[in-house]
């Protein structure tokens, strides 16, 4: 590990209490960028000794504008989740908000590019009324026949905020994520009520946001990648809810997923590098192998075009529980689908049409290198792949 990824895990907690003078800052506060924490990262940094500010100007403005657009996101949420709560329907709030304000007086420095909400199936086409007379316009249309095969429904609002609905916790692509949503059956009978800045938000009990948190993380990382601020989300809820979760419950979540080697890696990197205390009941295994993961994934996955464009060989590596099937990865279930083809939700007969779909688009881009580097891409896909065979995942 360098010393400028060193550093920047130390900032995203705010424990930096070295003279940084010696250290590529610019090289932390892009890698900062790349993970979509920007703000976080430069305000803890802008306090430790050796840090200049008149070498950073440029990044100010930027640091502003996103901590103003994510203020105004946050009041648009506050608002139209007021309206929804009004009208008797009480979203559950995923993330959000909720993590937000873990962070104190920089919770607008750790920024969301979206709410994401879970309401109630019977409640779905109310609140899709409410949002839509609220300027809320969703990204695709939903009827009774198909609601119960949808995870999400993405409604983008014309001030800069987009909701997501779901309508279940983690999706049902794969065998793996319907098990993991089994952990949620009775979400809404154990919900509670949380305040933020006086305003009152329905959400998951502190035992089960915990286990959604590490089991959303987990989601990306088995498809393109999870970044660092993911991982800083789990640390800054157990440590604040610490004698409020079951940690038993956490525990045996974990293991069911065969996850618990993963997770004790990803305690061992935010107690030895990031500063935190937390329980490792698991050990470690390899917590620089993840790292390096982590580093090259950026935010969900999303760092760079070939890391997105890995998810479908990892996904069907999942779907085929680890064995190498090219039927699975060529054509992939309706259910792996219907995330990147959402004219599935709605028209499920299309799926041979989608798959013609889908390898002219690859044998497209392999010929001519368009849109990103397959190879790149087939490449990091393997590595991951590798990866979740180590960590006895698949």
């Amino acid at each position: 590990m360098t010393k400028e990824q060193l550093l920047f895990l130390k900032s995203l907690s705010g424990k930096v209490n070295n003279d940084i003078s010696q250290t590529d800052v610019k090289a932390v506060l892009k890698l900062a960028s790349y993970h979509s924490i920007l703000p976080l990262c430069y305000e803890n940094l802008s306090g430790a000794q050796g840090f200049d500010s008149e070498n950073y100007k440029s990044l100010q403005s930027k640091v502003f504008s996103i901590v103003f657009s994510q203020t105004k996101r946050t009041a648009n949420f506050k608002k139209i989740y007021q309206t929804l709560w009004d009208n008797g329907i009480k979203p559950i709030v995923l993330k959000g908000i909720i993590c937000r304000n873990l962070y104190g007086e920089l919770c607008d420095h750790r920024p969301s590019g979206d709410e994401d909400v879970l309401i109630k199936k019977e409640d779905y086409f109310e609140a899709s009324e409410i949002l839509k007379d609220n300027g809320y316009i969703p990204e695709e249309n939903v009827n009774e026949k198909t609601l119960d095969g949808i995870q999400e429904i993405t409604f983008k609002g014309q001030n800069g905020l987009n909701i997501e609905i779901h309508l279940n916790i983690i999706g049902t692509e794969n065998k793996l994520r319907r098990k993991m949503n089994v952990y949620f059956g009775k979400c809404f009978e154990n919900a509670i009520v949380m305040e933020v800045d006086g305003q009152k938000y329905c959400t998951l009990d502190y035992t089960e946001h915990y286990i959604y948190l590490f089991y959303h993380m987990f989601k990306h990382f088995t498809t393109a990648g999870v970044g660092a601020r993911q991982i800083l989300d789990i640390f800054k809820f157990g440590e604040a809810h610490n004698d409020k979760i079951d940690w038993k419950s956490v525990h045996d979540a974990i293991e069911s997923i065969n996850a618990h080697k993963l997770y004790g890696d990803i305690v061992e990197i935010g107690n030895r590098y990031m500063g935190f205390s937390a329980d490792n009941p698991f050990g470690t295994t390899f917590p620089e192998r993840l790292l390096e993961d982590i580093f090259s994934a950026g935010a969900y996955g999303n760092g760079n075009p070939e890391q997105m464009g890995s998810k479908v060989k990892v996904m069907a590596a999942i779907e085929a529980e680890g064995k190498s099937n090219k039927i699975k990865m060529l054509f992939p279930s309706v259910e792996a689908m219907r995330e990147h083809y959402t004219i599935l939700h709605n028209h499920p007969y299309l799926l041979p049409a989608m798959w013609v779909v889908r390898i002219v688009r690859y044998a497209f881009r392999s010929k001519t290198g368009q849109t990103y580097d397959v190879l790149k891409s087939e490449k990091i896909a393997d590595e991951k792949i590798q990866l979740l065979r180590d960590y006895k995942i698949i």
